[in-house]
């Protein structure tokens, strides 16, 4: 795409951005709607929909998102289908940004991926089993989405890409949220990943030591398990929705612990930075619905929220969702399982590509396990063996359902038998009610094994699957225990009494432990203080490996294995007080020093390509490497070669510093290596990256942080995922809520409002969201209001 095909229709969208501002105050006809629907403003262009029907709150809805973010909707509908290729070409993918693996793959690979994955037909096939009132609002929302396109002034990126979206479909919306289910399913990525480090270390005990789990068995190895580990990393870079790199945080306290003597709810869910973000802001009120909070483009109803009695949050249980099984292909069509053979059943699909006459051609074949990703290889492999995938967003479900009844539900009976009906993904809920009852649950579907739960590679012709999944019964649930305080940070939930296996993948306890010491106590708490918990920078993990490894060193009496710059770096961390703060210079050292001890240890060991391969896809790894250095569990590792190691890392540490910021120590900061930046989905268009993608600018913190700076190990320091929104209830009353996202409401890079709230995201600074009527009335006296009315 050239320079003047992108600026021509630029310029032509800057005339236009005048007139789409005067749509937000005023009177507007919509054809579709059957009565007024008012739109009122709060600070931060928060949208009050107030209608007196269901049919004419949700068409509203559908309506106004659309007009914020209609391309962003349209591009994850893309996704959920397999169609990018459609209106980006085939083009290879960043892996420059990305990884190494990702080497010669195109959007055409990440495109056939997403059609393997199942997502479109899952959400088809679970059309039919939802309440016909969910139907109903489904098919109201699409009709706005319709009206919306139907007026034409289309964003800028359709213009940019030049083509037109279609219109939207009710299944549409569930296909965006199977497809955001997908992008959090962290299982078959990381059996993925650990093929690749199969592949490296021949010996078992190595092997353990790098492993998330302890124990490891004589599992097959799968050749093509690195090239499938790069399509997943693709997969997660065009969606931009998630992967493996992914958490929350969500806690609630009880009226007793509260200072306003109602209970407190806090959420703030961590996933990819982008712009805009993945989530708009809003209130919808009539005909049984008063609810909101962050909803998702494509999706009616609010997402993460409250409505007049109850409150949620929610954070990703990191379930083992998923398997992956060798298949023994025969050169008939056929493979192999304990009863005999079986044919495989084979859908040919086509790709369209832009700029391509023709179509290309794959094939989609599929064992009772699954769909075989080894089929992304175009023609698929002539071999005997087939690796297919098995994943419970590939069955039909109800989530819509669920997602509904939690937005009218009145009372914890309500609001644990809408949750019945969640699927995919497995989520943890926490959850507040006005009658000050706090409470906890698990909802969706968690596989059970027969066969063991190890992150392996499974045998397909002897495997027996699944046996069904852990009934809703068993899943784990919290009422008002008697602490007053319920918490969730993707860490493990239950201890080896509970009868079922959720996950080896689940968080490391940072952040979780962190939430509690800081709720705990005898005082009240307040929503201020609340605010206080969301934007902590303090890093446990880092003051572990730091009492572990450098406070030892810096006490031996020989201190001849350090050199005098080492002595240097080693006095600032171990004067830093483990707050990752973006100024400063020993949080800058530490994690500098902590990427050159990882490399020290296992850089000869992988190879430098499947180390960075590992630390990309693995978001485990942090856990065995710390397993491995501060527990000791590796007998070939000797303490004097730790020693050694981090010796050798403070040096290395000391030049990488000088050669990122300069030798003088005032210009030391985290934040000057930690930055972000939030990516626009055209954010490989460099010439208009400045004005589609906000940043960089500088952040603190950490993956272990409660104020999430994840930053990917393989290719640090970018602070890639971070809190996208935060909320804060205090439920005594409901117009003192704050929430903040990271960009704005619009999807429009031309509007005021597509980067308004980035500044206050930034410094912890959030928006009211203002519930009654009244106060709504207030707020948007200078925010403004609108009228959308039926055609005359």
């Amino acid at each position: 795409m050239g320079i003047l095909a992108t600026v021509r229709p630029l310029a032509r969208a800057v005339t236009r951005a005048a007139g789409n501002r005067r749509r937000r105050r005023g009177r507007l006809r919509v054809p579709g709607l059957r009565s007024d629907v008012e739109v009122l403003y709060s600070e931060g262009h928060v949208p009050h929909l107030y209608a007196s029907s269901e049919d004419d709150l949700f068409f509203a809805q559908g309506w106004l998102t659309a007009s914020e973010r209609l391309w962003q909707m349209d591009f994850l509908r893309r996704a959920a289908q397999g169609r990018l290729a459609e209106i980006l070409g085939e083009r290879e993918v960043a892996w420059r940004e990305l990884t190494i693996l990702l080497r010669g793959r195109t959007t055409v690979d990440v495109d056939h991926l997403l059609r393997l994955a199942g997502i479109a037909p899952a959400a088809r096939a679970s059309w039919p089993l939802l309440e016909p009132a969910t139907r109903r609002i489904l098919e109201r929302y699409a009709q706005g989405v319709n009206a919306r396109i139907a007026e034409g002034r289309l964003p800028l990126e359709f213009r940019l890409l030049r083509y037109r979206p279609e219109p939207w479909t009710p299944q549409d919306s569930l296909a965006v949220q199977r497809a955001l289910a997908f992008e959090l399913a962290p299982t078959w990525r990381a059996i993925l990943a650990l093929e690749g480090l199969r592949a490296a270390i021949a010996a078992p005990e190595r092997l353990a030591a790098l492993l998330p789990i302890a124990s490891v068995g004589p599992h097959p190895l799968v050749p093509e398990a690195a090239r499938l580990a790069a399509l997943a990393a693709a997969e997660e870079h065009q969606t931009a929705l998630g992967g493996p790199h992914v958490g929350s945080n969500a806690w609630a306290v009880g009226p007793a612990r509260s200072a306003s003597r109602a209970p407190l709810l806090c959420n703030d869910p961590h996933l990819p930075l982008t712009a805009p973000g993945p989530f708009f802001l809003a209130h919808l009120a009539g005909d049984g619905f008063d609810v909101a909070g962050a909803t998702l483009p494509g999706l009616p109803g609010v997402l993460i929220g409250h409505n007049r009695e109850i409150a949620w949050g929610i954070t990703l249980v990191l379930a083992q969702d998923a398997d992956l099984y060798t298949e023994a292909i025969a050169a008939d069509g056929t493979y192999r399982t304990d009863g005999g053979r079986l044919p495989l059943e084979v859908e040919r699909t086509e790709i369209a590509v832009r700029g391509r006459a023709t179509k290309v051609i794959r094939e989609i074949r599929r064992t009772w396990h699954g769909p075989l990703l080894t089929d992304l290889f175009e023609p698929p492999h002539e071999t005997a063996s087939g690796l297919a995938l098995r994943w419970t967003g590939q069955e039909p479900s109800r989530e819509m359902d669920a997602l509904l009844g939690v937005n009218r539900a009145t009372d914890w009976s309500s609001f644990r038998a809408a949750l019945r009906h969640h699927g995919a993904p497995a989520l943890h809920f926490c959850y507040a009610d006005r009658a000050g009852h706090i409470g906890y649950q698990l909802a969706g579907r968690v596989p059970r094994r027969a066969s063991g739960d190890d992150l392996a590679v499974r045998d397909g012709a002897t495997d027996p699957g699944w046996a069904g999944f852990v009934p809703w019964e068993d899943l784990p649930s919290l009422f008002d225990p008697a602490e007053g305080i319920v918490a969730t940070a993707n860490q493990l939930v239950v201890d080896e009494s509970y009868p079922h296996h959720l996950t080896h993948l689940a968080e490391p306890p940072w952040r979780y432990r962190r939430i509690r010491s800081m709720l705990g106590g005898e005082r009240r708490l307040t929503a201020e203080e609340m605010i206080s918990v969301q934007l902590d920078l303090y890093s446990g993990w880092a003051e572990r490996l730091t009492e572990a490894l450098l406070v030892p060193l810096a006490a031996e009496e020989s201190g001849s294995i350090l050199t005098q710059r080492g002595k240097e770096v080693l006095a600032r961390i171990l004067a830093w007080d483990h707050v990752a703060r973006s100024e400063s210079d020993g949080a800058a050292l530490f994690y500098l020093f902590h990427d050159a001890l990882v490399r020290e240890l296992l850089e000869e060991a992988l190879g430098g390509d499947r180390l960075r391969a590992w630390l990309e896809l693995l978001n485990a790894s942090v856990v065995p490497i710390e397993r491995l250095l501060v527990e000791g569990k590796a007998s070939w590792l000797s303490p004097e070669d730790r020693r050694a190691a981090c010796a050798r890392a403070l040096d290395r540490a000391a030049a990488a510093i000088t050669q990122r910021l300069g030798a003088d120590p005032a210009g030391w900061r985290w934040g000057a290596l930690h930055t972000a930046r939030l990516r626009h989905r055209l954010d490989p268009l460099r010439p208009l990256r400045p004005l589609l993608s906000p940043g960089p600018f500088e952040t603190g913190g950490d993956g272990m942080t409660i104020n999430n700076g994840h930053y990917v190990h393989a290719e640090p320091w970018e602070h890639r995922v971070g809190a996208v929104y935060r909320q804060i209830f205090d439920l005594a009353d409901w117009d003192r809520s704050r929430v903040i996202t990271c960009s704005g409401q619009s999807g429009d890079p031309l509007s005021r409002h597509y980067r308004d709230q980035l500044p206050l995201w930034a410094q912890g600074d959030y928006l009211p969201l203002p519930f009654g009527r009244a106060a709504v009335e207030r707020a948007a006296a200078t925010a403004g209001r609108l009228q959308l009315a039926p055609p005359a």
